[in-house]
């Protein structure tokens, strides 16, 4: 167990996740979250934390789920915009067991931070990730089930990470929205893709145009 992981400078937090490894306790992932390291450092991090997500993504120990969760929202925090496609391997249906819909939530609001501070110059950069996202969007806002415990943010996160990303299912996500039976739910969604639209417009013109373009073909479609 590590004394003080709080305490530890960036160069020992990666020596200590190294030795560590898979059974890296929670208190050392929690402190690589949130400490700063240097862009030299991401290439070794990046598949130290990889190979931690892979093999603790089926957990049933909350524990290790909180450990997942940061090392989930660390490893796309630093990775390259051009390799967000991998996370779709994380959400893949086909996996032997499901990740748990903690996990789910944090691999979606991430894309979604990532995508608002770097818009997408052209549309459907990522599109298997998109379809993993698309599933989520499936499975979650079926009115029997949406008004769930966390089952909410799952889709409205997925459903935004789909349109963040100017994936080519955007228009049918959005169509999810504009067609939902809860009022409630199409306002949140509205809500966070205005806080979107607000920040592409300081960013890129052409994203904010584009999403704007969305919107309105769908409300006037439906």
């Amino acid at each position: 167990v590590v004394p003080d992981a709080t305490e530890l400078s960036s160069g020992e937090l990666l020596r200590q996740l190294s030795e560590d490894g898979l059974n890296s306790p929670c208190e050392l992932l929690l402190a690589v979250e949130l400490n700063r390291f240097e862009s030299s450092q991401h290439e070794v991090l990046l598949p130290l934390l990889w190979r931690y997500i892979l093999a603790h993504r089926n957990s049933n120990d909350r524990t290790e789920l909180v450990a997942t969760g940061a090392a989930i929202r660390k490893y796309i925090a630093i990775m390259p915009m051009d390799r967000m496609g991998e996370l779709a391997v994380l959400l893949e249906s086909g996996h032997r067991s499901p990740l748990p819909i903690d996990l789910e939530i944090e691999v979606a609001k991430m894309v979604v931070r990532n995508f608002e501070v770097h818009p997408p110059v052209e549309g459907d950069p990522h599109p298997d990730l998109a379809l993993r996202l698309w599933e989520m969007v499936q499975a979650y806002t079926n009115p029997r089930i949406l008004l769930r415990d966390k089952h909410s943010a799952a889709a409205s996160l997925a459903i935004e990470a789909i349109i963040a990303m100017r994936s080519s299912l955007a228009d049918k996500a959005w169509q999810v929205v504009a067609q939902c039976p809860y009022q409630w739910f199409t306002e949140l969604v509205s809500d966070d893709l205005d806080d979107l639209h607000e920040k592409w417009s300081r960013k890129s013109a052409a994203a904010a145009v584009w999403l704007d373009n969305l919107r309105s073909q769908v409300v006037s479609e439906a």
